[in-house]
């Protein structure tokens, strides 16, 4: 079974630095000061410049005691997608951090890894589209967006905030590795960014043979529901004709009966 390493940040860290937590089976490089960040330009009041790192941003886990409890596991606010640790990284000025992991699985596998992201800006508006970018990497699959398509997104069935889901499939090499990255680049500084319950899924077998996906298991669930729907309506329209059957026979007794009184 192929499996992601601290996929929920739950399995802690080791400290690079100050409020620099690396979580364990993940490896964290920033952008330098003075650097160009990974979407090397920014939109500035209709012009486009460069997009440098001024700072080094922080990282630290945030454990369900540190909040509030609307933003804890399955509240409308909530910061936890899984469990009791959701990974935040931000600060005041424009910055960028890597996180990156290694899957292994058997050569010629296909998998599916789903990112949950949340950005929230605390700059005050209007803002460019651009503010921020994220980017999901897994082999050569990428996905990215920024800001402005970012904040149109509630993909987290019950939460008010708007997190994303990344979805990246790739095909295990030879060497049956395959890196994952996360890339958070803050544009303009004041941007909290979260991660939490990054998940696996199996799509093919080494010998490119599909196995259940989630989505398959779902439409069968949905399929057998219905089925067992349809059988349950039939059994109670036959239950519904030996009641009529049984009613006529008493009838027919009845007038029997009644024919035979002298």
């Amino acid at each position: 079974m192929t499996t992601i390493l601290n996929p929920s940040f739950e399995k802690g860290w080791t400290d690079k630095g100050p409020e620099q937590q690396q979580a364990n089976g993940w490896t964290l490089t920033q952008t330098p000061p003075g650097e160009r960040m990974g979407v090397p330009t920014k939109q500035s009041g209709g012009n486009v410049v460069d997009a440098l790192a001024a700072a080094l941003q922080e990282v630290v886990h945030k454990l369900f005691t540190q909040l509030p409890e609307n933003e804890r596991l399955g509240q409308p606010r909530a910061l936890i997608l899984h469990g009791d640790t959701t990974l935040k990284l931000f600060w005041g000025l424009a910055s960028e951090s890597k996180l990156s992991t290694v899957i292994t699985g058997t050569p010629g596998k296909q998998v599916r890894v789903r990112v949950p992201v949340l950005g929230e800006s605390n700059l005050t508006g209007p803002l460019e589209d651009d503010t921020f970018w994220v980017t999901v990497k897994l082999g050569s699959a990428v996905e990215r967006r920024n800001y402005a398509e970012m904040v149109s997104q509630f993909a987290v069935m019950g939460n008010e905030r708007h997190w994303n889901v990344f979805v990246v499939e790739a095909t295990f090499p030879a060497d049956g590795r395959l890196t994952l990255t996360i890339t958070l680049q803050d544009n303009w500084g004041r941007t909290d960014f979260f991660i939490d319950n990054i998940t696996l899924e199996e799509i093919t077998d080494g010998n490119g043979t599909p196995l259940p996906t989630d989505d398959s298991l779902i439409a069968l669930a949905t399929n057998l529901v219905a089925a067992a729907h349809a059988l349950a309506v039939r059994l109670q329209d036959v239950a519904d004709g030996v009641e009529m059957i049984e009613a006529g026979a008493r009838q027919v007794a009845e007038a029997l009966g009644a024919s035979e009184t002298p």
